[in-house]
């Protein structure tokens, strides 16, 4: 199979989507974005409930039309309908990569990219110790050129912090905040810069308490407004430090040559334990104690999965 075209398609979720993106150029074909949005009943029923597939899709949404794609890589419960409608219509010429866990069996689909602690198994399997992203070396190097005016003036070691959010699993609230303002207070007087970049999921309390806590002298914080310097941060850290809630922001630290370490939150996030210790055991993350080891910061390899879970995805989808 010769796959020269290619449709990222999610409902415009953003972490599902850069998941997707990233697979795409990992597979290095060029892909065209598709956000799709249901209408009732579809929007809550499916993708349980397939009938009807081709009235699926919103008055409002742009319609799916030829020249059909080779390859569909989908992300999110509400792209798998619209995916097998494609698919359908173009008689089963079009071929689907599901990324994440799918609600419904994987043989719907061509091949599956899930992550290995959610446990989901079979023939057309792929299982993923970290998530999908689209942080490659070149990406970096671009990165720490364009973020130069920014963070060239931050005085050395600097220390990135990726901020997440509660979620279903963890609780990321003003006392952890408060916790980690004066950790990171004592590494700003042992001669540490700071920076920090908020997600979507950060409580704006968590990041008012870090600004007033640390002040401005060595410390910066993304403010949300303007270009995001997310892929500037990692490039110019010398160490990263990711809260344990999101499993793409830490997969993305890892695919630097940055230690890495992981600020704990209270929750039970039994599910992901496999995923921190893989990586334990790679020697790959610490657990945060508020100190950095080591009066010399050394490079890590990078552990980048991405690339090598697109080349077997290919792999399988040509054999198939």
């Amino acid at each position: 199979m010769r796959i020269s075209s290619v449709w990222v398609m999610t409902d415009g979720n953003a972490g599902m989507e850069n998941q997707a993106c990233g697979f795409a150029e990992a597979m290095g074909v060029p892909y065209t974005i598709k956000r799709v949005q249901m209408k009732f009943p579809w929007k809550y029923v499916s993708p349980f409930i397939r009938l009807g597939k081709n009235f699926c899709l919103n008055k409002k949404q742009m319609k799916l039309i030829p020249p059909w794609p080779d390859l569909i890589i989908a992300s999110g419960r509400k792209s798998i309908l619209p995916a097998l409608m494609v698919r359908d219509k173009n008689k089963s010429k079009t071929k689907i990569a599901y990324l994440q866990t799918p609600v419904i069996a994987p043989k719907h689909f061509d091949v599956v990219i899930s992550p290995a602690h959610d446990g989901c198994s079979g023939e057309n399997v792929l299982q993923s110790m970290g998530a999908p992203h689209q942080v490659t070396q070149e990406r970096l190097n671009q990165a720490y050129t364009d973020f130069s005016y920014l963070f060239s003036s931050y005085r050395q070691p600097r220390l990135g912090v990726l901020l997440g959010g509660s979620n279903k699993t963890y609780t990321f609230d003003e006392t952890i905040a408060r916790d980690l303002a004066q950790q990171l207070k004592v590494l700003i007087r042992q001669g540490l810069s700071i920076m920090i970049t908020p997600s979507r999921r950060t409580d704006g309390a968590v990041i008012e308490i870090l600004r007033e806590s640390l002040g401005r002298d060595e410390v910066y914080i993304w403010e949300g407004r303007g270009e995001n310097p997310y892929f500037g941060i990692l490039a110019w850290s010398d160490v990263i430090l990711v809260s344990c809630d999101s499993v793409s922001m830490i997969s993305e630290a890892c695919a630097t040559d940055r230690p890495v370490y992981l600020l704990k939150l209270p929750g039970k996030g039994r599910k992901f334990q496999t995923f921190y210790q893989y990586l334990t055991d790679l020697g790959r993350i610490q657990w945060w104690n508020g100190n950095i080891n080591g009066s010399e910061i050394p490079k890590i390899e990078a552990f980048n999965e991405t690339k090598d879970l697109a080349v077997k995805a290919l792999m399988y989808l040509q054999q198939g």
